[in-house]
């Protein structure tokens, strides 16, 4: 599993290759919930293509993640966000704690519907560890175990609405344990950090009627090409790809969320007309906005 970058796919390729199903307590399409740190340890650096959340339980870990070492002991929290650096570095032989992988799409469509997150999404990308005290590590836990039974559970009709709610109340309890941390830490801030900010604040109010990175440039008051060399240097993603995050994190909501018609949401994010739309939908995605909505987002 000496890959460059790592997806579910390669996650479970895996699996079945170390023989080691026995550490991995779920894994779909989306989300797989692993045992034991010790399987993402690989040789090289490695990019993960998704967002994961390492909980340490006992023990020891010191990883790499863009280059900047990080000490997790019991009780630490990590959000890894995608397209980052990573790579542990060493592990404690008593070492035991849970990972959450979760595809991009489905945390986007979870923070579509989560407001005034973009300072403690930085935050979190300047400091990915956080210390939890007893109580929000059993908390983060509970979660993680009703997430487990909920997705694999047959019996209910609406195992899969009752599994998303409770990954998107995960997220405000993570986003709260950060934003706590935000508001009592005297967090340095660089130019870079405060134009990528305010970057993605006029994004996140323009984002349905203007897709153009000129447009954003000349509000905030610099040339495209210096902003998106800023986003890359900041996130790791070129100031398009955050636009085309929210135009298709809306889009993905309006198509499995609503009664709005194709053309209705094309027309809701200002395309020229529904046949843009799609093409453009298909490029992001890799299938028709109709087939997405068919497919239930699979």
């Amino acid at each position: 599993m000496e890959q460059n970058i790592i997806d579910i796919e390669t996650l479970k390729r895996a699996i079945i290759e170390r023989n080691e199903q026995n550490h991995i307590e779920l894994i779909t399409n989306s989300i797989a919930v692993v045992s034991d740190i010790s399987m993402v340890k690989f040789a090289n650096i490695v990019e993960i293509n998704m967002w994961a959340c390492v909980l340490c339980v006992s023990g020891s870990c010191r990883l790499s993640l863009n280059h900047s070492d990080y000490d997790i002991y019991q009780g630490t929290l990590l959000v890894y966000q995608p397209n980052q650096r990573f790579k542990i570095e060493q592990l404690s032989d008593d070492c035991r704690g849970k990972i959450l992988f979760l595809a991009n799409d489905v945390v986007d469509e979870s923070l579509s519907k989560i407001t005034d997150i973009f300072n403690v999404m930085l935050y979190v990308q300047e400091n990915p560890c956080v210390q939890l005290s007893e109580k929000q590590c059993e908390m983060l836990l509970r979660y993680e175990q009703l997430i487990i039974l909920k997705t694999g559970e047959t019996g209910n009709l609406f195992h899969k609405e009752v599994a998303n709610n409770l990954l998107m109340a995960m997220f405000f309890e993570l986003f709260n344990i950060y934003s706590q941390n935000l508001l009592q830490k005297d967090n340095f801030k660089t130019k870079s950090d405060r134009v990528f900010e305010r970057f993605l604040q006029c994004v996140s109010k323009n984002y349905k009627s203007e897709r153009s990175i000129k447009f954003y440039a000349q509000e905030i008051g610099i040339t495209p090409k210096y902003l998106s060399q800023l986003c890359f240097q900041v996130s790791g993603r070129h100031a398009g790809d955050w636009i085309d995050r929210f135009v298709i994190a809306k889009a993905k909501s309006l198509l499995l969320d609503s009664d709005l018609t194709i053309q209705q949401i094309s027309n809701s994010l200002n395309f020229a007309n529904q046949s843009f739309f799609g093409k453009y939908f298909r490029k992001q995605v890799g299938q028709s906005p109709r087939q997405f909505r068919k497919n239930g987002g699979k």
